[in-house]
């Protein structure tokens, strides 16, 4: 269930930011501007690619996984 959720993570966090940066560029250059409530949506989304489970680190516990998922055979 872990992997699932860790993989949730990552999908939404993904989603979000491409949301945020459409809305900023249909907004423009005052979405930047600290007093717009686009600026803090922005910062939001991205703080998600920092916090844990960081989104390198899941993709290679899932490639473990899957590649666990097939036996092993010997190549000589």
């Amino acid at each position: 269930m872990q992997g699932a959720l860790d993989a949730t993570k990552i999908a939404v966090t993904q989603a979000a930011i491409g949301v945020v940066d459409k809305a900023m560029k249909i907004v423009g250059s005052r979405a930047l501007s600290e007093s717009s409530p686009m600026h803090r949506y922005y910062l939001n989304v991205r703080a998600g690619l920092y916090n844990p489970p960081m989104e390198d680190m899941v993709k290679a516990q899932l490639a473990q996984k899957a590649l666990a998922a097939f036996p092993q055979t010997d190549k000589e």
